[in-house]
């Protein structure tokens, strides 16, 4: 369980990031805009997907009546998309952030809720609960329509720290960047993401199969969610420095997922997998 230091340091640090060498936000952002979603430190399912969407200041702006309405805070209204993108108060801009994913039905987070229940959306709004979501890269935009970008700076600068404060249980990483990048943290015999996803897919079957013959094939589903993803999930080592800057290691359950978004083909067999672990779903 991470302390209530731990938690408030390593929230401070991504909030105030001034960038990473090659980072997204120093190269396309006029300024980092770290994009985080805090959490109490009791959440024990870390969720990682790739990046804020580029639209997520467009957003804002467009329901900044909502939002602020939300935060109770009429600044955000008389902003601009430019302004926002330069704003300076940071605990302002974490709010808004928030506000946008708690009331407005985004894909994403609509796709996380689908998967994963009420129970992540609940751990979202409270800032507390049994999940934590986060992103592989903070600062919005598409990655994969830039050129020069060190794509795992931010990971290696905050992704580390997050995952060494919370000390999950399990990981969830949805999407190429992420999933790949995890996976490098630990020693594998099957480095390449897409061959763990495979794995993964006959697990669920072996699980199925084993649960309905234990059930004399009524199919009971006795297992929560978490029970069902830890027997499916690969276990790794992650090693690096945490928010005190001490060495430190954290033994965890992973497991990899294609990217839920809708432009994505192979997101189908993501909500499959979903479909047959999490039939009672919200």
């Amino acid at each position: 369980m991470a302390t209530e230091s731990d938690v408030e340091k390593l929230f401070e640090s991504i909030s105030k990031c001034e960038g990473c060498d090659k980072c997204y936000g120093k190269i396309v952002l006029p300024q980092p805009l770290p994009v985080f979603l805090r959490n109490d430190g009791q959440a024990k399912i870390i969720v990682i997907t790739e990046q804020p969407g580029e639209r997520l200041v467009k957003d804002i702006v467009e329901n900044r009546k909502e939002i602020a309405k939300k935060i109770e805070n009429d600044i955000v209204i008389k902003m601009s998309e430019e302004e926002l993108k330069n704003i300076k108060d940071k605990n302002l801009w974490e709010k808004a952030v928030w506000a946008r994913f708690v009331s407005i039905q985004s894909k994403v987070p609509g796709k996380l809720r689908e998967f994963l229940g009420e129970e992540f959306s609940e751990s979202i709004k409270t800032r507390s609960g049994e999940y934590y979501w986060t992103h592989y890269i903070k600062c919005p935009g598409q990655v994969r329509r830039k050129k020069g970008i060190r794509e795992n700076a931010c990971a290696d600068t905050h992704l580390v720290k997050e995952i060494l404060t919370f000390k999950p249980d399990i990981i969830l990483t949805f999407g190429a960047l992420p999933s790949q990048w995890i996976l490098s943290l630990g020693e594998s015999s099957e480095p390449e993401w897409r061959e763990y996803f495979w794995n993964e897919i006959q697990e669920v079957f072996l699980y199925e199969i084993t649960k309905n013959a234990e059930s004399g094939g009524e199919r009971e589903k006795t297992d929560d969610l978490k029970t069902k993803l830890q027997k499916i999930s690969e276990r790794i080592i992650v090693k690096g420095r945490d928010v005190n800057g001490e060495e430190s290691e954290h033994k965890t359950l992973v497991l990899v997922l294609y990217h839920p978004s809708g432009q994505n083909p192979a997101a189908y067999f993501t909500k499959k997998i979903f479909d047959i672990l999490n039939p009672q779903k919200s």
